[in-house]
């Protein structure tokens, strides 16, 4: 059985520019939240669209954090960028109008692109993964987000993977068997990791108080900046779940 994976994976194994041809005019493209885009796919599809082989693309993401030949002014009215979450690589531009903000909360975020009516529905969902392992799965690491999910649930014509052995694999209902797979891109390029953001007064005062609120063995999540930074911080003293459950 391993075998057979194996050859379905070099079957499907092809260059960015050759999984870029899958794409067609309008589609709608989903893809996870930061290194979760796939970013060899993503320029390749860029250049047909800049060669005038493509046009009406929509691609929804969110916390971008890499830059992507795909967010070049140039291409405003030739392809739409709609962004959940603002990273560094998009904010700039929805501030200038030339990228769209779909404000949603993370939980949500799902129904909003595949169960909500649409004029158009999803077409394809793209994404970085880990290796395939003896079985066919490729894991969706640390970005187990709306792109897994509406891969799942779209039905969407492809699903696209970009291999990353910088991906870690994570356990979890977060998998995609190569023959779930319409093509298959490699790229081992370094996950991208901001740089620390340096905790203002403020920061560590709110972030002591919030802290203080949660209870041991809480479930939460926290987000992106000086304000989130600060409350991890000051929940180091808590206890986790498992040190807390009695026998």
């Amino acid at each position: 059985m391993t075998i057979r994976w194996k050859e379905m994976y070099k079957q499907k194994l092809c260059s960015p520019d050759e999984a870029a041809k899958l794409y067609q005019n309008d589609d709608v493209v989903i893809a996870p939240l930061s290194n979760g885009q796939p970013p060899a796919l993503v320029n390749a599809v860029a250049k047909r669209i800049i060669n005038g082989e493509l046009t009406g693309i929509e691609y929804i993401a969110g916390v971008d954090t890499r830059w992507f030949d795909l967010y070049q002014p140039e291409l405003e009215g030739k392809v739409l960028i709609d962004t959940g979450f603002l990273g560094p690589a998009t904010r700039h531009w929805v501030g200038q109008g030339l990228f769209t903000y779909t404000p949603c909360r993370l939980g949500e975020t799902v129904d909003m692109v595949v169960k909500c009516p649409r004029e158009k529905p999803i077409t394809i969902v793209s994404m970085v993964v880990s290796p395939m392992d003896e079985h066919g799965f490729f894991s969706t690491g640390c970005n187990v987000d709306w792109g897994w999910e509406s891969a799942k649930l779209a039905k969407p014509r492809h699903i696209i993977v970009e291999v990353n052995e910088n991906m870690p694999r994570t356990f979890g209902n977060n998998h995609l068997h190569i023959t779930e797979v319409s093509a298959v891109v490699e790229n081992h390029i370094p996950l991208v990791e901001l740089p620390e953001i340096p905790l203002t007064k403020e920061d560590e005062l709110i972030g002591q108080y919030i802290a203080d609120m949660i209870e041991d063995g809480a479930c939460i999540q926290i987000g992106i900046g000086g304000m989130p930074n600060a409350i991890a911080k000051y929940l180091r003293t808590k206890r986790t779940w498992g040190s807390t459950r009695k026998c």
